[in-house]
Formats: C-alpha cells, structure tokens, sequence
C-alpha cells in the first residue's frame, strides 16, 4: 500500500505536531490557553496557543492554509523550536476580524502576520517586512503571504532571518 496519495487534513497534520519543543521564555504569566480547534468549539484558531504567538494568514482554498502549505509551515515552526501546540493560526478569510478581536481571543506575546496588512486588521502603524515592531507588549513580525516564501528561496532567507531575531534563535 503506497502512502502517495494520502492527504490528511490541517486539523489532522496539527494534531500529529503535540508535542512542544520548548517553552516559550516570552509568554510569561498569561491566562490559559482553550482547549484544541474544534468546528463544534467555535474556537476561531487551530493549535493550542500555548506560547502566545498568534499567526495570520488569509487563505481562501483552506479553513486555514492548505497541506503543502501546512507542512511548509510547520517545518517552519520546528525549525523556530516550536510545534503547533505553541502557536494560534488564524485565517482571516475564514473569520474576518480586527486586532482587539484577535488579540482577545489569543492573548499574543507575537504575531506573525502571514500575508496580511497591519492596516487589514485596523493596526494603527505600518511596518515594512522581516522588521520586528513591538506595540502595547505585543512583537509584530509582517511578512509576505506563505505561498510567496514557499516559492522564493530570498523571501524564506529574510523570514528566517526575522524570526531568529524574534524568537532569540542562533
């Protein structure tokens, strides 16, 4: 039986990712994070937000991003010491929102927006990509869309760049 074919859903990939890489040293005293993504849940994120760093992405082929770009960002993630338990991934094709909604709901030490416009989320500053902008104790990452990175060896290059500053990664 060849395994080729076989396509998993995000919700099934990130249930395979449980277990955390490390503790997120910038999370600091934050209420706990909601039980796992579930349609039943009307939770508006996958993951289970354990290190308060919200990722935004706006996807309309996915309820949050399809598979090929799943695993690239998980691989991603790994490679940042982190799994899909440390992370809220929020499509905002999926649920529109703006930052106090997004912000209620994940409570995020980072946001890495995927993709997306500060001004897209009514953020009242702009910020050019791969530069990390810290604003009311949140760090902001803006990057472009993770189609983008996938396909442009440069753009990977500066996106690791940024995240090893964020994440203090050597």
């Amino acid at each position: 039986m060849s395994l080729k074919g076989l396509k998993l859903s995000a919700e099934t990939i990130a249930g395979l990712y449980t277990l955390p890489l490390h503790q997120d040293k910038f999370a600091g005293e934050r209420p706990a994070a909601k039980q796992p993504v579930d349609e039943k849940s009307g939770r508006q994120y996958l993951g289970d937000n354990l290190g308060y760093i919200t990722i935004l992405v706006n996807h309309s082929d996915a309820p949050y991003v399809n598979n090929e770009l799943f695993e690239f960002l998980t691989g991603i993630l790994n490679a940042c010491k982190l799994s899909m338990k440390d992370v809220a991934l929020f499509n905002l094709h999926r649920t529109p929102a703006n930052h106090q909604v997004i912000t209620a709901e994940t409570k995020p030490a980072t946001m890495l927006l995927l993709g997306v416009a500060p001004e897209e989320i009514g953020l009242p500053m702009q910020f050019p990509h791969f530069q990390v902008y810290k604003h009311n104790n949140i760090r902001y990452l803006s990057a472009p869309a993770l189609q983008q990175i996938f396909s442009d060896k440069a753009l990977k290059s500066g996106l690791w760049k940024a995240l090893k500053a964020v994440f203090e990664l050597s």
